[in-house]
């Protein structure tokens, strides 16, 4: 495996971690870390590397606005399906009406017995 290039951290600036120029110590350091993309509040884009503390406040930017996005696309699925499921049941209604009003005439012809209920009595004529 070939060795990583990681550049030097700035050298006038002190690590909060090891309390020693980060020129000295970043490039040794697993939190020192290689960002690609774009800045979620200027749509600039970046190749930095930084220490991984101050990715932090960008990388919770980047989260709300993808937690955003896909919470606008579920409303959006949740719209069609709600619309999609009322043209269903209009079609179904349509479908059934005619049968409602004129029921086919069963197995025991049109005076067919009528149960109300468990308890309910027959009719008979």
């Amino acid at each position: 495996m070939a060795n990583k290039q990681v550049p030097h951290g700035p050298e006038d600036l002190i690590c909060r971690w090891h309390k020693l120029p980060m020129s000295e110590v970043c490039h040794k350091c697993d939190c020192w870390t290689h960002v690609r993309g774009r800045n979620p509040n200027t749509g600039e884009e970046l190749d930095e590397w930084k220490c991984s503390d101050a990715w932090v406040p960008i990388l919770l930017l980047e989260i709300a606005m993808q937690g955003r996005s896909c919470a606008a696309a579920v409303e959006n699925l949740t719209a069609e399906s709600v619309k999609a499921h009322e043209e269903t049941m209009s079609v179904a209604r349509e479908t059934i009406r005619p049968v409602i009003r004129y029921p086919a005439i069963g197995a025991y012809g049109p005076a067919a017995p009528r149960l109300m209920g468990p308890n309910a009595r027959r009719e008979t004529e």
